[in-house]
């Protein structure tokens, strides 16, 4: 054997090893690659698509509106809420309604907000005052959310029969249809609402105020005595005669009969347990008449509760379960 022979086959042994290595190193280096499945070409698999995720609007989300009075703008993202009673001001009042049309949520707004803003010194509602809040909010434009869904309704007054509330005197119902008028002279398309329960709305065809709120409160006016089924057909009832649309909703913190064992927020009221809440609330829920279901009010405490995030959610299954309805009849 010649030496130029051995050298070459030291040479061919050395690039061997040389290459060896280098495979070596790369594995150590870079394991994944190593492990990585060959294709065509040397290309890695393209990594898989992530799931499509069916995303609800306003407008196509099933069931009607389920959630709560001031219910945090952080939550509107929650699947167990899909809709909201909001107080609202100029600075806020666009950007509430994009975010409840980001997650298809449905709102019903107030923007006279408390009633301080527009009583007399001796606690009577004054009507100019009213109007000067709600007309503040003149520029705003928010046919377009009626029109998408987003917006339910306009919440004018909080319990106009409510003889405590107005200084010893109601706010009779020709100064309801007031209010709702003058609201639809701002916003023709935008349906109008008051939070009190037909059966204590004076009995007249309302041409302009377009749903009642009926809201359960357990031993007390208007469900005192009455199981939630003869609550629910009571109400319903009651609506029909005056022409008007229903939302349903529970007072979560001075609704209870007591079996919660937690005063509420007044002499004599109770919170719920979270076993009334899904036995009313259920059967609110499936009023097929109703075109939502909002209940006073939100609180983290009261979510906490042993037992309620659990009726909570049944609750919001019934409301989702139903057949979508209109808050103007």
């Amino acid at each position: 054997m010649s030496y130029k022979f051995k050298l070459s086959r030291r040479a061919a042994r050395f690039r061997a090893l040389t290459a060896a290595a280098s495979l070596i190193a790369a594995v150590a280096c870079n394991p994944e690659e190593a492990v990585a499945p060959i294709v065509d070409g040397g290309a890695t698999p393209e990594t898989p698509a992530a799931p499509v995720i069916e995303a609800y609007t306003s407008a196509t989300a099933p069931g009607i509106a389920f959630g709560d009075f001031h219910l945090p703008t952080s939550l509107f993202s929650s699947s167990r809420y899909s809709g909201s009673l909001q107080a609202v001001a100029l600075s806020t009042v666009y950007g509430e309604l994009n975010t409840a049309a980001r997650y298809g949520k449905r709102l019903v707004i107030s923007m006279a907000g408390s009633r301080r803003f527009y009583t007399n010194r001796d606690g009577t509602f004054n009507m100019t005052k009213w109007k000067n809040r709600v007309a503040a909010f003149r520029g705003v434009a928010l046919g377009r959310y009626v029109s998408s869904g987003v917006l339910l309704g306009h919440y004018l007054v909080d319990e106009p029969q409510c003889l405590r509330c107005w200084g010893g005197k109601r706010i009779p119902a020709s100064a309801v249809e007031e209010m709702a008028r003058y609201s639809k002279s701002i916003w023709p398309s935008l349906p109008t609402t008051v939070r009190a329960a037909p059966t204590l709305l004076p009995q007249i065809t309302y041409r302009y105020l377009d749903f009642a709120w009926a809201q359960w409160v357990g031993p007390h006016v208007p469900s005192a005595n009455q199981t939630p089924a003869q609550f629910r057909d009571r109400q319903i009832a009651g609506a029909r005669v005056r022409g008007l649309g229903l939302v349903f909703g529970l007072n979560y913190l001075s609704g209870g009969n007591g079996s919660s064992g937690r005063r509420g927020t007044g002499p004599g009221r109770w919170e719920m347990s979270a076993r009334e809440v899904k036995n009313v609330g259920t059967v609110l829920a499936q009023a097929g008449y109703a075109c939502a279901m909002l209940s006073w009010q939100y609180s983290s405490t009261f979510v906490s509760r042993s037992g309620m995030s659990t009726a909570l959610s049944a609750v919001s299954s019934a409301a989702r379960n139903r057949s979508r309805t209109s808050c103007k009849k």
